[in-house]
């Protein structure tokens, strides 16, 4: 019976991540309108203080304006597969989407070599 009880967990859980990864792209975009100020980040799995103003600010389905370089600059960016791919500033990185909702946005990149993983929460 726990054996029958595991397997259960884990379809069902293996069945809640598809679902989470195959929602609608059109969804995502709209929900990622609006600026997503950081409230903590890691590097390589360490909490790391020096990006604490960070700010994203999607505009459109293709502008956002991004102070990752310090001072706030315009990029484009296109949505694709729950990653986000800039182009147009300093520092260009692309953004993998782990989770979003109409408050929150969980995002992981890497950029130089270190892995950094950013929680952010939608200003009002």
């Amino acid at each position: 019976m726990r054996s029958l009880t595991i397997l259960i967990s884990i379809v069902v859980i293996l069945f809640s991540a598809c679902q989470q990864e195959s929602g609608n792209e059109n969804d995502t975009a709209e929900m990622l309108l609006g600026v997503w100020k950081l409230q903590s980040a890691t590097r390589n799995g360490n909490v790391t203080e020096t990006l604490d103003n960070l700010k994203l600010e999607f505009v459109n389905d293709t502008l956002l304006y991004s102070n990752l370089s310090s001072s706030r600059e315009e990029q484009t960016y296109k949505l694709e597969n729950l990653t986000i791919s800039t182009t147009g500033a300093r520092i260009n990185p692309d953004y993998k989407i782990v989770s979003i909702s109409d408050s929150t946005l969980q995002l992981q990149m890497i950029l130089n070599d270190y892995q950094f993983e950013f929680d952010f929460v939608q200003e009002p």
